[in-house]
């Protein structure tokens, strides 16, 4: 089976990169974004199956031939930030969005890679809960959800 495509929203590269790269293999970023400002234009674009602008911090895969089905969102992107993502994103494809629980912050790792890959742990658990548990289904699962 192949992997499913998603958009990181990750303010901390370095995070972001650690992210990506323990998704895989069941779940392929396609596109990493690192501004509100980026992702108010990228993410509506990817949504419609369009390519979004080249940018240097990218280091998503660039393979846009699906549409992602899910989009994850780090935890310096605060609630205003999010919301300003998502109404970005209101006139196109619904898809879920994934945000950190912050209430559980306290549980998290101190170094910025064991604090990547435990993201990426919460992602993977909270993204299969959702996107495979309806046998492979993932159509109709918008809204917003916490890992």
């Amino acid at each position: 089976m192949s992997p499913l495509p998603v958009v990181i929203c990750g303010k901390n590269p370095a995070i972001a990169a650690i992210v990506k790269d323990t998704l895989q293999p069941a779940y392929e970023a396609i596109h990493i974004i690192t501004s509100v400002e980026q992702g108010t234009t990228d993410i509506p674009l990817l949504l419609t199956g369009k390519t979004p602008p080249n940018h240097a911090g990218n280091g998503g895969t660039k393979k846009y031939a699906s549409v992602p089905v899910a989009i994850i969102t780090g935890g310096g992107y605060d609630d205003e930030a999010f919301d300003t993502l998502k109404a970005a994103c209101k006139d196109v494809k619904e898809v879920p969005w994934f945000r950190p629980d912050m209430s559980r912050m306290s549980e998290m790792p101190s170094t910025v890679e064991d604090y990547a890959r435990a993201v990426s742990e919460r992602c993977k658990i909270a993204l299969k809960a959702l996107l495979e548990g309806g046998k492979g289904k993932h159509e109709g699962r918008e809204g917003v959800y916490y890992y």
